[in-house]
């Protein structure tokens, strides 16, 4: 009987260690519900050195991990959901496999506000919100570009209503996409959120949060 209430003892201990490692292994807070930022890094990785930099300078607190340094950082990676891309960056609720300086950014923008943008940063991401601060679904893009034909036929499809900056016709559209260091069009922001190109996958993502 004895060995019974010892096992069931263990038995609950351990789920209950579970059941606290799942709900925070799902995203990164402290005790009083403030985003975390953990960066995941390995030895000679430059997009990691690139990301680390990137959240010194726009002054991110954040806690960093070296997968170099053995099983257990890898491990905790791996129950953040992170996969062999790194870095691999888990701040509040939102996780980013690789280093894209803009998408890098724009989530910490979403997850711990706009201080941490540059003046023109806000100034543009300040038109990706309505009046009442409802962000929108906004797309820099061009007449002729393909891919941008098939965002909008996606938005349209979808019944998503949607911005569209076109670079070639407004000097002041062209001039906020080169601040935004796209590689090309289109470029889609659903308020922080910024996709890349077409991307049906990350779109649907993006708009879900809406």
């Amino acid at each position: 009987m004895r060995n019974l209430l010892i096992l069931a003892i263990i038995v609950a201990g351990g789920y209950q260690l579970y059941v606290r490692y799942q709900a925070y292994a799902t995203a990164a807070y402290d005790e009083n519900g403030n985003p975390l930022t953990l960066l995941f890094t390995f030895n000679g990785c430059k997009p990691c050195d690139d990301a680390r930099t990137l959240l010194k300078k726009r002054q991110v607190d954040f806690e960093e991990f070296n997968v170099s340094d053995g099983d257990a950082q890898a491990e905790k990676m791996k129950a953040y959901g992170g996969g062999r891309l790194l870095p691999y960056i888990v701040t509040g609720n939102r996780k980013l496999s690789g280093y894209n300086k803009y998408e890098m950014i724009s989530t910490l923008a979403e997850v711990h506000g706009q201080k941490l943008l540059t003046r023109q940063e806000q100034k543009i991401m300040n038109t990706h919100f309505d009046s009442a601060g409802n962000p929108r679904v906004v797309m820099y893009a061009t007449q002729r570009c393909g891919y941008c034909i098939k965002a909008r036929e996606y938005f349209n499809d979808e019944g998503v209503e949607f911005t569209e900056f076109d670079i070639d016709k407004s000097a002041v559209a062209k001039r906020n996409f080169k601040a935004l260091e796209s590689p090309g069009t289109p470029l889609v922001y659903v308020g922080y959120r910024r996709v890349d190109g077409f991307n049906k996958n990350k779109l649907d993502e993006a708009l879900a949060a809406l």
